[in-house]
């Protein structure tokens, strides 16, 4: 608890009839000077007496909350002081992770003697997991010079989920407009298990022609590989703290955990196991998850998500991979420029290692067409949304599906 002074006009008058007394000296000015003084001793006496008897409770209920939601939150103040207090004024704290909707950020109340108020408000919750508030609680005296300011904090940790947007199935699976088949574009096949061919498209590989079925037939065909739902995808979020350096606000970050959070779920759902990890943690054993009974572990761990990381991604990529085998997927979420980590994507592929990206900042169209050239799909996404855009089927081909097709202007 801190005094404070509550109006700086009192400061000023008092600075005035200081100066007054000093020009002209008198009794009437030495008299105003000293009743001054008498009156903001009072006044100060008076309102840290209410301020030791006044307590308060910062609360909200909250289950499962996502970043945006709205939280009915209520502060219970509690005086058992005999003496009233004429102005109670409630304002939002210094780095506060919430923020009023609407009029109360600056609330003036009044508080009789003894007495219970409760104060309701609605508030947007940020992302992240801490205690709601500071929320600055200050009782003033009766004539409003001082007053004494408490910040108050919720005695419970709420967790804020990053905003969800569910994207479309991993793998994706879509009609092709030979016969009406269903063709399966997925990073996880079995080439040992062949169920079938079907007509050469753009981005398979040579090495996949069934040429009986081409001398046959006339046109080129390919082996269909059985579909396997059990692969492998490790997703990266980039969370060095030199690619958020431009993103003062954390936009750019907002943006990259609910994208990675739509890739979850995406991923989770299309039956592949999922190893989530950022390039803010310690080097450790990477867990392996599937299923969407274990999203929300993943949401909670990227409510926390902060750009504290001292390596870049191209430092920390290939130490991720280690461990991978194929036909594993790595799929990076990042707003850093492929110029600083491309350069390890080759020795990546060379090991059999599937390779897609999602740069989450302001990335140009070459940088993405870069990515193709390589070898490693990309997508440039502003929002989930966004990105779920791309990925709704365009034509015969799945955006999820030819990870290692070259093409520009996605």
């Amino acid at each position: 608890m801190r005094v404070q002074v509550a109006h700086p006009l009192h400061l000023v008058l008092a600075a005035a009839l200081i100066g007054l007394a000093l020009a002209f000296g008198g009794s009437l000015a030495l008299g105003a000077v000293w009743l001054w003084l008498l009156l903001a001793l009072v006044d100060l006496l008076w309102a840290l007496l209410v301020a030791l008897a006044v307590r308060a409770a910062y609360e909200c209920a909250a289950g499962d909350v996502s970043a945006g939601d709205q939280l009915n939150v209520h502060l219970e103040v509690r005086s058992q002081s005999p003496l009233p207090g004429p102005v109670l004024t409630l304002r939002d704290g210094p780095h506060s992770n919430v923020f009023w909707v609407g009029p109360g950020r600056n609330e003036r109340i009044g508080l009789p003697s003894r007495a219970e108020i409760v104060v309701e408000r609605q508030l947007v919750a940020r992302r992240g997991r801490y205690r709601l508030g500071p929320l600055l609680v200050g009782v003033e005296g009766p004539l409003g010079i001082w007053a004494w300011v408490r910040a108050v904090r919720s005695e419970h940790e709420i967790v804020v989920l990053p905003r969800l947007h569910p994207l479309p199935p991993w793998p994706l699976q879509q009609p092709e407009a030979y016969g009406g088949a269903v063709a399966r574009h997925s990073p996880y096949t079995d080439p040992a298990v062949v169920v079938g061919t079907r007509p050469l498209l753009p981005g398979d590989s040579l090495r996949r022609i069934h040429w009986k079925r081409t001398a046959h037939t006339g046109v080129l065909h390919v082996r269909e590989a059985e579909f396997s739902a059990g692969g492998q995808t490790l997703l990266v979020l980039d969370l060095a703290e030199s690619a958020y350096r431009r993103d003062p606000g954390g936009e750019v970050l907002d943006r990259a955990v609910e994208l990675t959070a739509g890739l979850c779920h995406a991923v989770l759902r299309g039956g592949a196991s999922l190893s989530l990890v950022t390039t803010a943690e310690q080097e450790g054993e990477i867990r392996r998850v599937r299923g969407l009974s274990a999203l929300p572990v993943l949401l909670e761990q990227l409510a926390a998500a902060r750009p504290d990381g001292g390596e870049g991604l191209a430092a920390r990529l290939p130490r991720l991979c280690e461990r991978l085998a194929p036909p594993a997927l790595v799929l990076l979420v990042t707003p850093a420029a492929p110029d600083q980590w491309a350069a390890v994507i080759p020795a990546l592929q060379a090991r059999g290692l599937r390779l897609a990206a999602v740069l989450c900042g302001d990335a140009p169209p070459r940088a993405v067409q870069r990515l193709h050239r390589l070898g490693c799909q990309a997508w440039a996404a502003t929002s989930a949304a966004h990105l779920a855009g791309q990925l709704v089927p365009a034509g015969r081909f799945g955006a999820w599906g030819a990870l290692q097709m070259p093409r520009d202007g996605v």
